[in-house]
């Protein structure tokens, strides 16, 4: 995190933002904007206090952590700068890494039926299904319709 001092320019600019009031979008944060020279000027509510009140000017890599988990509670004692790594290591302390496991992921009887039927009518002048037009015709991908055929 490299960490830059905050011009007078960008600071009031945040302080304008600041003053103006936000909305709650969809992941919970609170959201600033204001609308300066014809450009749209965005930014979460929790990265304006904290790049206000440290001045220090945040890199879009740079993560403001809400401590007790609560992305409504943008008080200072509450906001932790941190990077992706720490960010990410914090959430999955202790989880196990899981790879490609989505239940929604899962085909339906019919579409692995249908892909198996496909199977006998595409095939390649070397004898194997032709995975590409298989795919297609069910709506899923190459990598799906080999795992299903295997």
């Amino acid at each position: 995190m490299d960490m830059r001092i905050l011009s007078q320019e960008k600071r009031k600019q945040i302080e304008e933002l600041l003053t103006r009031g936000g909305r709650v979008k969809s992941k919970g944060y609170i959201l600033l904007r204001m609308i300066r020279n014809k450009k749209i000027i965005k930014m979460k509510r929790s990265r304006a206090y904290f790049q206000y009140f440290y001045r220090i000017e945040l890199e879009k890599s740079d993560i403001i952590h809400h401590s007790d988990k609560n992305k409504l509670n943008d008080d200072l004692a509450n906001l932790q700068l941190m990077n992706q790594e720490e960010h990410s290591s914090l959430h999955h302390a202790g989880q196990k890494k899981i790879t490609n496991h989505n239940p929604q992921n899962k085909l339906s009887i019919e579409k692995i039926m249908k892909i198996k039927e496909l199977s006998k009518l595409f095939i390649k002048k070397d004898g194997t299904p032709n995975y590409s037009n298989i795919a297609k015709e069910v709506g899923v991908s190459d990598l799906t319709v080999a795992r299903y055929l295997k």
